[in-house]
């Protein structure tokens, strides 16, 4: 019986069977492990969420500085809201999923001031679209997380 030396992931991030990440040492010798991953970023991903995810298990995992993965999760979610990522970054599948601020705070729950001229009443049907259009939203992590941001925010200021 003969063991072969893989890999060391220290520390390790175990989500589900073929999911996870850590800090990847190989050699033993690396002055600075390497971020692995399998199945926690997905080719589906739009580019920005990737790079979010990709950007806070670096600063959690191979880092093991947990305030600036969590600062690096706020700042990528504060550029989302504020409208600073280019389309591009958003694209996945071939759709681009965009939510804006008012879109947001709708799904939040909070309200949200309209603009001059763009209160418009929707049909039963067209709310139970915008509805579908919200749940498919939610479901995203980037938007997810903005949402919980944004509820977070409104609890704080009272």
């Amino acid at each position: 019986l003969t063991l072969e030396y893989e890999r060391v992931l220290c520390p390790l991030l175990l989500d589900a069977h073929n999911r996870y990440a850590g800090a990847e040492y190989v050699s033993g010798l690396e002055p600075r492990p390497a971020l692995h991953q399998k199945g926690l970023i997905e080719r589906r991903q739009c580019a920005y969420v990737a790079d979010a995810v990709r950007g806070a298990l670096e600063r959690l995992l191979v880092d093991g500085d947990r305030a600036a993965a969590l600062s690096y999760c706020e700042a990528a979610c504060s550029r989302l809201l504020m409208g600073e990522v280019s389309s591009h970054l958003l694209v996945e599948g071939g759709f681009v999923k965009r939510a804006d601020q008012t879109d947001l705070c709708r799904m939040a729950g909070l309200a949200v001031p309209e603009k001059k001229g763009s209160a418009k009443k929707l049909s039963a049907a067209e709310q139970k679209n915008q509805a579908a259009e919200d749940e498919t939203l939610r479901k995203e992590n980037a938007i997810s997380l903005a949402i919980e941001l944004l509820q977070r925010s409104a609890t704080a200021d009272g």
